[in-house]
């Protein structure tokens, strides 16, 4: 999980500057979850985020692409 941790925040510090309300929600809960001292609960939350956000984007294109 560690490892995979700063790949996933460069991927979303990448990604914040494009106008998107789900990425925002997502920073914005990693923003609360951090300002309590819980740096592993933080980062915990953040890749699951990753991988739930990249599900989504997945079936996003599976549907784009069955029209």
């Amino acid at each position: 999980m560690f490892t995979e941790y700063p790949k996933v925040l460069n991927y979303f510090q990448q990604a914040i500057k494009r106008p998107n309300l789900e990425l925002k929600d997502i920073i914005d809960k990693f923003s609360y979850i951090k300002a309590y001292p819980n740096d592993v609960g933080a980062a915990l939350y953040l890749v699951s985020a990753y991988h739930e956000y990249q599900d989504h984007l997945a079936k996003l294109t599976a549907n784009a692409s069955v029209k």
